[in-house]
């Protein structure tokens, strides 16, 4: 059995906020980026049902992440299956779990995700998610004020 990737930052803004960032097709456009040849494109159906495509990483070979939601509520809670697709066809099958708290005026988001082979794998998709949520709270610091 493999063991759950879990993982947690603290947001010095609303749930709603730090919600709407982590789901944003912009946001994952801005924060999965790479090199001059390297595309990023989200496309986010956001329902229970709905799909979220994301392309990222060299345009002549990017990984492919297709997730299906089995619960949104906004701004609490995130639950989607997702298959992450490498270039060279393989893939890994998992749930992410995204979870909000509003706690003494700032936010901890707990991203879980589960059924991630251990090992190589396990360390770049943590790895992965350490540098997309250091990107997301960066991202939400410098927002414009509203």
């Amino acid at each position: 059995m493999s063991p759950d990737i879990r993982l947690q930052r603290w947001f010095e803004a609303p749930p709603d906020v730090v919600f709407d960032a982590y789901t944003d097709p912009d946001a994952q456009r801005a924060l999965r980026a790479g090199g001059p040849d390297s595309i990023v494109e989200s496309e986010c159906d956001l329902r229970v049902g709905g799909e979220w495509i994301i392309r990222f990483g060299p345009s002549s070979a990017p990984y492919v992440e297709r997730n299906v939601f089995h619960a949104v509520e906004r701004p609490h809670r995130l639950v989607y299956a997702s298959n992450t697709e490498w270039p060279d066809g393989s893939h890994v099958e998992s749930l992410m779990e995204i979870s909000l708290e509003w706690l003494d005026g700032r936010t901890l988001l707990t991203l879980t995700q589960r059924g991630v082979p251990s090992g190589d794998v396990e360390r770049g998709f943590t790895e992965g998610w350490n540098e997309f949520l250091d990107g997301l709270v960066a991202r939400i610091q410098t927002r414009p004020a509203t």
